[in-house]
């Protein structure tokens, strides 16, 4: 795998260029780069499009991105304090999906037990480390996942007849 040297944004955070998520999707899908390039472009032409018309994009168990309206407040301008209004405005907003949230509470796990490198993020081998290390997920309980017991409005099973 090609490693990805980018900037560090604050302590532990690593920013991927375009650039280089181009090279990772050529490589991990075996398109050539320019193909990766084109599908990547039109990927963010469409995010931005969806969302400079007010959508709303889910990606199941991702993430949510949306559109919210920031409402109207008072400011104060640090070099006069003078109070001034700033007006509403839109911005878009992240909401984590299920297995992100997962991953994240992984790299929790990762961090109490001083597993992150000098980066403050995950290697490969402190994540092998971790896969043996069942994550602590909250489940819920689905109706029928019990031995024995069956879903409410299941189907009896099929008896041929």
């Amino acid at each position: 795998m090609k490693t990805v040297s980018s900037g560090v944004t604050e302590p532990g955070v690593r920013t991927f260029s375009k650039k280089e998520l181009v090279d990772l999707v050529a490589e991990r899908t075996g398109l050539k780069r320019s193909d990766a390039k084109i599908a990547i472009n039109e990927f963010v032409d469409l995010m931005r499009e969806a969302l400079g018309a007010g959508h709303r994009i889910e990606f199941r168990n991702f993430g949510i991105f949306e559109v919210k309206l920031r409402r109207s407040r008072k400011a104060q301008n640090p070099r006069t304090l003078e109070r001034v209004d700033v007006p509403p405005r839109r911005t878009v907003k992240f909401k984590v999906g299920a297995d992100l949230k997962v991953r994240l509470e992984e790299l929790d796990r990762a961090a109490e037990r001083g597993l992150l490198n000098k980066n403050g993020t995950l290697g490969e081998a402190e994540m092998r480390v971790l896969a043996t290390d069942p994550p602590k997920t909250r489940h819920r309980k689905t109706a029928g996942t019990e031995p024995g017991s069956a879903a409410v409005g299941a189907r009896p099973p099929h008896s041929g007849a």
